[in-house]
């Protein structure tokens, strides 16, 4: 397989009237990367463990400009986007599990089939977007609002070891059938695509903003921007976890930020400007850590590890490597599996940046320029493995944890 990428654009503007006008835009992204995983210095991978990591974008968008008056103008437009991100191993059969014989020459291990990450990996999300926004002129000052809404439905699917893993401890044992251990992760109906993660989240966002022209050569801009994430559906609840930790896992997205802004730009002389600037930023929309409170439950995905008696013996099962055993079915666990969780006082992630330049053309057309910028976190996102208990430290300084 080769990697490909292909773009459509396709773009139609309609003179409505004077002061009327609209645009329909229509675009699709289609491409793909190729990726290994298993292959090193102690480890041989054969062609199956390659995987294609494939992304298809679909847009449409209406946007149309109105020209009121001499002063006021206003954009609508109206969108949808749809993200598609899959991840297809090579292999022939995707019934094949994930095969790892250990030691075969001089403590190379080889791997075989789609390793665990590649047997059920998939995220789509669609998100239909309205955006109102206007600008007002008056005097020196150039006034713009607006609102801005999106609605996001994300379809997660991620279950590593769908397939089995299938170990064993030579080549002989691989030859005789004899695997050493059977992990498998699956949900109660044995259908991975069960394990998905279906949610939807939205995002409002508010602005306004006022460019002065305070003098003919100073420029004052200042904005406040707001905006708010929510969900009215929630993380499905593991009793497990909250009588362990004193606080439940079924925690919807329900945040907010207001981001003040300030900058100018200052004209010394004809060939010499300075400028500046401080705000709060924060990033885009958070798809994939808040999609994983959905999928990594502990209740939905249950888990089975075979390491002992007949099942490990490929007799017992038939097609196997293909299917697991009955007792990797009848084992299977759930309840208290691995869980990611919220904190109910969790705050968005952002960013305060200040800056400052200069900037001079001299009069041989050399263009010279400085800068300082400045960035400093607010309410940074951590993640911490509640799980771990630190308990001392080692003689070079580094903490010590236990489960």
């Amino acid at each position: 397989a080769e990697e490909e990428e292909e773009k459509v654009l396709v773009k139609v503007d309609w003179e409505i009237m004077d002061g009327q006008r609209a645009s329909l835009t229509y675009q699709n992204t289609d491409g793909n990367t190729i990726s290994s995983t298993g292959a090193g210095s102690r480890s041989y991978a054969f062609n199956d463990r390659y995987y294609q990591r494939a992304n298809e974008l679909t847009s449409y968008s209406l946007q149309v400009f109105s020209d009121w008056t001499d002063n006021f103008s206003t954009e609508l437009r109206i969108g949808n986007q749809e993200v598609k991100n899959g991840q297809t191993p090579f292999t022939s059969d995707p019934d094949f599990g994930d095969v790892t014989i250990l030691d075969v020459i001089d403590g190379v291990d080889v791997f075989l089939g789609a390793d665990r990450f590649r047997q059920a990996n998939k995220l789509n999300y669609d998100t239909d977007t309205f955006r109102l926004a206007g600008t007002y002129f008056a005097g020196d000052h150039e006034i713009k609002a607006g609102i801005e809404y999106g609605e996001v439905d994300v379809f997660n699917l991620f279950v590593p070891g769908s397939q089995g893993r299938f170990q064993f401890d030579s080549v002989e044992d691989f030859r005789n059938g004899i695997a050493s251990r059977i992990r498998y992760n699956i949900p109660g109906s044995l259908d991975a695509n069960d394990g998905a993660a279906e949610f939807a989240f939205e995002n409002t966002t508010m602005f306004i903003q006022d460019r002065w022209m305070a003098t003919d050569d100073l420029t004052v801009t200042f904005g406040l921007r707001y905006d708010e994430w929510t969900s009215n559906q929630t993380p499905t609840a593991n009793p497990n976890f909250q009588q362990r930790y004193g606080f439940t896992n079924a925690v919807a997205p329900d945040m907010d930020l207001l981001q003040p802004r300030l900058g100018f730009n200052y004209v010394l002389d004809g060939s010499t400007f300075i400028y500046g600037g401080v705000g709060l930023f924060a990033g885009g929309n958070p798809n994939v850590w808040l999609s994983n409170n959905y999928s990594n439950n502990g209740v939905t995905i249950l888990a089975s590890d075979v390491r002992s008696g007949d099942a490990l013996l490929a007799a017992n099962t038939p097609g196997f490597l293909f299917n697991v055993p009955q007792a990797s079915i009848d084992g299977l666990v759930g309840g208290d599996g691995a869980v990611n969780a919220l904190d109910s006082d969790f705050n968005v992630p952002a960013i305060w940046k200040f800056n400052f330049g200069t900037q001079r053309e001299f009069e041989d057309g050399t263009v010279a320029g400085f800068d300082v910028i400045y960035s400093q976190e607010k309410d940074a996102a951590k993640t911490i493995a509640l799980n771990s208990i630190r308990v001392g430290r080692a003689a070079d300084g580094r903490p010590i944890y236990v489960n």
